[in-house]
C-alpha cells in the first residue's frame, strides 16, 4: 500500500483521540456490574463492552470477552447485543490491517442494529445506545474505505452519518458532526481537490468551536489554515494560524503543538522567510521526538534543509540532509530517501563538489524510476481489483436471478398438475414469454459485458496517458532540476576560468565560442524541458499554457500563430483532460510546422455549456485526408488517442494547395 502524507497520520490521531462514543476505562466497574447480573442479554452486552475496553491494549483479553459476550447475547438473541459484537470485532480486523474482514463486520454490526432498531418497545435510553453503535459503524466504515483509496465510497457513507446524526440525540454530537465534515474533507485532500477540502473543513469548525473541545478546535484552525496554504492563500493561512496560536503553545499537547509549529513553518518558508521558518522547524523536530512519530520528523528536517541551502548555509544544510536521509532509511519511507537525496545534490552541486553531486542524483534517479514502477503496477493492480469485484457482484446476481428463475419453473408445474384442461395453454404462453425474457436477459448481459469491456479499455487508456504524463514529468523535472544545474554550473565555472587563463586571440575566440554553445545548450534543454511539462499549464491553466505555447512559436520564428479563445477564461477543467487537449493542440501545431510548409496558423479553443470545441487551421499546401487512414506515425496515433479517451469527434479537412483544418468536439 502505498505511502500517506504526515497529514492521514494527524487525522488518524484525531479520530482515536475525539472517537464518538468512547467510554472511559471503566473496565474494573463493569466487572462489578457483570458479576451481579442475572440476565444473559445484559451479560452479554457488559461482556462486550469489557471486550472494547481491552482492544487497545490487550488483543486476547479483548478477543475473550468479545467472543463470550456474543455466546449470550446469541443464546438471548439480542440484536443489539450481536450489533456490538461485530463492530468490535471489525475494530480487531482493521487494526491488524485486514480492512476486507473489517468491512465485513461492520455491514453485519449496521444489518443487526437496524433490526433493532426497528423493532418495538425499545426504551430510550437503548434507542440512544443503538444509535450511536450504528453511528459508530457506519462512520468507521467509511474510514475503512478511506483507507482502501476508494474514497467515492467514504464520501457517500459519511453523508449518510450526516443524514443519521442529524435525525439523532446521543452526547458529544457537535463533536461527532465536526469529525465527520473533517474525514469528508480528508477525502477531498487526498484526492489534491484542496479547494473542497477546505470547504468541508470551514463547515467543521463552528462544531468544533460548539463542542467546547479547545484542543479539537485548534487542530481545525490549523487544518483550515494547512488548506489555504495548498492553494497559496497565504494571508488567509496566517489568519487561522494566529486563531491556534494560544490554545497550541499553551496545551501540553506535543502533538498538537508539532502541528501548529509545522504550519508555521510551511507559511514562513513558502512567504520566503526562511531564517524564521528554519527556527519554526526546530521546534517542530523538537516535539515530533517528544511524540515519536519519526516520519513526520523525517519530513521536517528534509524541509528544513531545504530553507538552509536556499541561505547558502551550505554546511549545515548538508549535516541537516543527512540526517533527512538517516532517518527515511530507518523508517524505510522511500519518497523521503529519495527527497533527502535530491537535497544532497543539490548541496553538493552548490558547494562546487559535483562528482558528488552527481552521485547522489544517480541515487535519486535510480530510486525514482523502482519507485514509479512499483506505483504503475499498483494502479494497474487495483484497477484489476475493482473489475474483478464488479465482475463477481454481476455473477452473484446472476444466480440469484437463476435461482428466482428456478424456483418459477418448480410453481408452475405444480400448477400444470392441477389445471389439466388449461396445460396446453398455459403452456405455450409462459413459453413464449420466458423465451422473451431469456432473449431480453442475453441482451442485457451482452449489454453489460461490452459496457465493462469498454471501461476495461477507458481504464487501460487513462492509465497509459497518466503513465506518459508522469513519465514526461519526471523526465523534464531531471532535465531541468538536474542536468541544467550541472550544465549551468559548467558555465559559471568557465566564466570563472576565462577570468585567470591567458589565451591568444584564436584561443579565446574558440573558449568564447565554447561558452556561446554551453549557453545554446542550456537553452535548448530547458525548452525541451518546458515541452514536456509546460509548469504553465499547472500553474495558470489550460487557457494560459496555450497562449504561452502559441507565443513560445510566433518568438522562434517557425510560425506565425494566432490564438483564439472563448469562454475559457474562467473555464474549470479537469487536470488529466487539460494535458490532453493541450497535447492534442501541441502534436496539431507541430505538424503544420513539420510538414505543411505554412506562414501562419490560427488555433481557436472555445467552451460552451457541455462542449470543448479545437479548432487548427494553417494556409499550407494542404493534402488529401484519405491518406491518414494508412498513416502510422506516432504523432497522429497520439492525436486519435487523445480524442478516443475524451470521447471526441474528430474532422480533418484539407485540399492540396487549399491548406489544412482539424476540428475536435469533445464532452466538457
Amino acid at each position: 500500500m502505498k505511502e500517506r502524507t504526515w497529514l492521514y497520520f494527524i487525522f488518524g490521531f484525531i479520530v482515536l483521540s475525539n472517537s464518538l462514543f468512547a467510554q472511559n476505562k471503566l473496565t474494573d466497574s463493569l466487572s462489578l456490574q457483570l458479576a451481579k447480573e442475572t440476565s444473559s442479554k445484559q451479560k452479554g452486552r457488559l461482556h462486550i463492552k469489557i471486550g472494547k475496553e481491552y482492544i487497545s491494549v490487550d488483543t486476547l483479553k479483548a478477543k475473550e470477552n468479545l467472543e463470550k459476550g456474543f455466546a449470550f447475547t446469541n443464546a438471548a438473541n439480542d440484536d443489539m447485543g450481536k450489533g456490538m459484537y461485530h463492530l468490535y470485532i471489525a475494530y480487531l480486523y482493521c487494526d491488524k490491517g485486514k480492512f476486507d474482514d473489517g468491512l465485513s463486520e461492520f455491514n453485519e454490526a449496521s444489518k443487526f442494529l437496524d433490526q433493532f432498531l426497528s423493532g418495538k418497545n425499545i426504551s430510550v435510553v437503548e434507542k440512544e445506545e443503538a444509535d450511536g453503535y450504528l453511528l459508530d459503524a457506519e462512520l468507521s466504515r467509511g474510514n475503512v474505505y478511506l483507507e482502501l483509496y476508494e474514497y467515492d465510497k467514504a464520501i457517500d457513507i459519511f453523508w449518510k452519518v450526516l443524514g443519521l446524526m442529524n435525525k439523532t440525540n446521543f452526547p458529544d454530537k457537535q463533536m461527532a458532526l465536526a469529525t465527520t465534515y473533517q474525514s469528508i474533507a480528508l477525502a477531498y485532500y487526498h484526492q489534491a481537490q484542496y479547494q473542497t477540502a477546505l470547504q468541508y473543513y470551514l463547515q467543521s469548525l463552528p462544531y468544533a468551536e460548539k463542542a467546547g473541545n479547545d484542543n479539537f478546535t485548534a487542530k481545525t484552525n490549523i487544518y483550515v489554515g494547512m488548506c489555504y496554504t495548498l492553494i497559496e492563500k497565504y494571508d488567509s493561512t496566517a489568519i487561522f494560524l494566529k486563531k491556534a496560536e494560544p490554545v497550541a503553545l499553551g496545551s501540553n499537547d506535543a502533538f498538537l503543538k508539532t502541528m501548529f509549529y509545522a504550519r508555521s513553518a510551511e507559511l514562513a518558508r513558502f512567504t520566503d522567510q526562511c531564517s524564521k521558518a528554519i527556527a519554526l522547524y526546530d521546534s517542530t523536530i523538537r516535539y515530533t521526538s517528544v511524540t515519536g512519530n519519526n516520519y513526520m520528523k523525517t519530513t521536517f528536517t528534509h524541509a528544513k534543509a531545504k530553507c538552509l541551502l536556499s541561505l547558502n548555509r551550505i554546511n549545515e544544510a548538508r549535516q541537516t540532509a543527512l540526517e533527512a536521509l538517516l532517518l527515511a532509511q530507518a523508517i524505510n519511507k522511500k519518497r523521503e530517501i529519495l527527497g533527502a537525496q535530491r537535497v544532497l545534490a543539490d548541496v553538493e552541486a552548490a558547494a562546487g563538489n559535483y562528482k558528488q553531486a552527481y552521485l547522489y542524483t544517480q541515487q535519486y534517479r535510480l530510486g525514482n524510476d523502482s519507485l514509479h514502477t512499483a506505483e504503475v503496477t499498483e494502479k494497474i493492480q487495483a484497477l484489476d481489483k475493482k473489475y474483478q469485484s464488479k465482475l463477481k457482484e454481476d455473477q452473484i446476481a446472476q444466480l440469484q436471478t437463476d435461482k428466482e428463475l428456478q424456483q418459477s419453473n418448480i410453481e408452475r408445474k405444480n400448477l400444470l398438475n392441477y389445471l389439466l384442461a388449461g396445460a396446453v395453454a398455459v403452456i405455450l404462453i409462459i413459453s413464449a414469454l420466458a423465451y422473451r425474457n431469456y432473449r431480453q436477459k442475453q441482451k442485457l448481459q451482452q449489454q453489460r459485458i461490452n459496457e465493462l469491456e469498454s471501461e476495461k479499455q477507458l481504464a487501460a487508456t487513462e492509465a497509459v496517458l497518466k503513465g506518459e504524463e508522469q513519465e514526461r514529468t519526471r523526465l523534464a523535472k531531471d532535465l531541468h532540476d538536474g542536468l541544467g544545474g550541472m550544465l549551468s554550473g559548467i558555465k559559471h565555472s568557465l566564466n570563472t576560468m576565462k577570468e585567470n587563463l591567458i589565451m591568444t586571440p584564436e584561443n579565446g575566440q574558440a573558449f568564447e565560442r565554447s561558452i556561446d554553445m554551453l549557453d545554446s545548450s542550456i537553452k535548448e534543454m530547458r525548452r525541451v524541458a518546458h515541452n514536456m511539462m509546460p509548469e504553465t499549464l499547472v500553474k495558470f491553466g489550460l487557457d494560459t499554457a496555450i497562449k504561452d505555447f502559441c507565443s513560445d512559436i510566433n518568438r522562434s520564428g517557425a510560425l506565425q500563430v494566432s490564438y483564439q479563445s472563448i469562454g475559457m477564461g474562467n473555464a474549470s477543467i479537469e487536470q488529466t483532460t487539460a494535458i490532453a487537449i493541450y497535447r492534442i493542440v501541441q502534436e496539431l501545431v507541430n505538424n503544420t510546422i513539420k510538414h505543411a510548409a505554412a506562414k501562419s496558423a490560427i488555433v481557436q479553443l472555445s467552451k460552451t455549456d457541455g462542449a470543448i470545441s479545437i479548432t487548427v487551421e494553417d494556409d499550407g499546401k494542404g493534402f488529401d485526408p484519405d491518406i491518414l487512414n494508412a498513416v502510422h506515425g506516432v504523432g497522429w496515433i497520439n492525436i486519435q488517442s487523445r480524442v478516443e479517451y475524451l470521447k471526441g469527434k474528430l474532422d480533418v479537412r484539407s485540399e492540396p494547395g487549399k491548406g489544412t483544418s482539424v476540428h475536435i468536439e469533445l464532452n466538457a
